[in-house]
């Protein structure tokens, strides 16, 4: 799908995302509980919007809210810019109103200092400091 496409060269460039990133947000993408989402419906990577933006997971919750989620790795402050992006983006794709609570947007990084942390705050960014676990 071209918007697909689009999106990611948008969002990775030409080389695309990290190994670190990617395996990040495709092991939250399949355990939401470590965000606090137990009532997850459903999921979505990659989520592709119509203005060629892409979030990095969309999860859809069975009281009909959603929760959309932001992957950084080293650097969470532009992430969190891009949370209130894609919290605004999923708005209007659902019609609802612009910090609807409906739509919540969640910051992943392996580190948050405290400066991103008041961003969040003041913006209504919920974060979480997450690795993946060790392989064993």
């Amino acid at each position: 799908m071209r918007r697909a496409a689009v999106a990611q060269v948008r969002k990775y460039g030409v080389g695309g995302e990290g190994k670190a990133h990617k395996e990040l947000k495709e092991w939250i993408a399949k355990h939401p509980d470590v965000l606090g989402l137990t009532d997850v419906v459903s999921s979505t990577v990659e989520h592709p919007f119509i203005s060629g933006d892409a979030a990095d997971i969309v999860f859809g919750l069975r009281s009909g809210a959603y929760a959309v989620v932001e992957i950084e790795t080293t650097t969470p402050l532009p992430g969190a810019h891009q949370a209130i992006k894609y919290r605004a983006l999923l708005c209007a794709e659902k019609q609802l109103p612009l910090g609807s609570s409906k739509v919540r947007s969640i910051l992943v990084a392996w580190a948050i200092p405290p400066n991103v942390r008041r961003f969040c705050a003041d913006y209504a960014i919920d974060f979480q400091e997450y690795e993946i676990p060790p392989r064993i």
